[in-house]
Formats: C-alpha cells, structure tokens, sequence
C-alpha cells in the first residue's frame, strides 16, 4: 500500500506560502548553515556541490542535516557525467561475442545516476517544477504590507 504523499519541510511551504503552524508540531527546522564537504566527492561531485550549496542556503533550504542528501545528488552527478563521457568514447552499442548488438552496460548505470540525480534534486528544490512551488517573496510589513520580490528579475 502506497504511504502517500511525501511532506514538504517547512521551509519549503514557507517559501511556498502554504506554511501553517498548528499543521507542524516538532518538525526539526535546519539550522541554516552549510554542511560540511564530504571527503569521498570526487572532482566533478565537488563541482557540483559547490555550484548548488550557496544556492540552497541563500533559499532557506539546506542545514547541516541535509549533507546526506546533497552528497548523493552531487555524485548521481558525478556517475552520469563518467557514464556520458565513457559512453560518447565507446558508443551506445556493444557487439557480443556471439555477433549480435545490445545497449553497453553503461547505458544502464547513466540512466540510473539521471533517476538519482533528478529524484534528490527534487528533494532539494533544484528542478524547474520543483522551483515552480517556491515563493521567493517576502512581505514588506514596515511600508504596504505587500508582497516584494527578492532577488533579480
């Protein structure tokens, strides 16, 4: 049996709009500062991880907590950028002993650092439809009250 939808963390619905305090009873909140690098990302990973962690905290999204998650996504990275790269070297196409063509085995671990990559990039905000959630408004209370934009744009 499915067990539902997965809940947002609270910033999330804050950047979304939609965070309601008496819906959230003791959720741990991050704490707003960067996780530390893990030691095992290779250079690409490391790349990416810089890339995206500034980003991610400057929205309120990422504590030290999430370092897990960030870690794994940096190097889905990683893997699918070595398969692309092995594979544009190697081509899509393998001939077995026996003469017939089949998919290289690389095919499948790139697919499956994609899947990875795009299924904690959506944990994280960092996908088009995932951002399409986010509010990154905030209400100007001393002056109209009214919402105005952060950021460039």
């Amino acid at each position: 049996m499915p067990a539902g939808r997965i809940p947002e963390p609270t910033s999330k619905q804050k950047l979304k709009g939609t965070y309601r305090p008496t819906r959230r009873k003791g959720e741990p909140v991050s704490d707003g500062r960067t996780p530390e690098v893990p030691d095992f990302l290779d250079d690409t990973a490391l790349a990416e991880w810089e890339r995206v962690v500034d980003i991610l905290v400057a929205n309120g999204t990422l504590g030290r907590t999430d370092r897990g998650v960030l870690a794994g996504n940096c190097q889905s990275w990683s893997d699918y950028i070595s398969a692309v790269e092995l594979l544009r070297r190697e081509g899509m196409v393998v001939v077995t002993s026996s003469g017939y063509s089949q998919p290289h085995p690389m095919v499948a671990i790139m697919n499956g650092a994609w899947d990875r990559y795009l299924k904690t990039s959506r944990e994280l905000g960092l996908t088009p439809a995932s951002r399409t959630k986010l509010d990154v408004r905030q209400v100007d209370t001393k002056t109209t009250g009214r919402l105005k934009y952060i950021g460039t744009g």
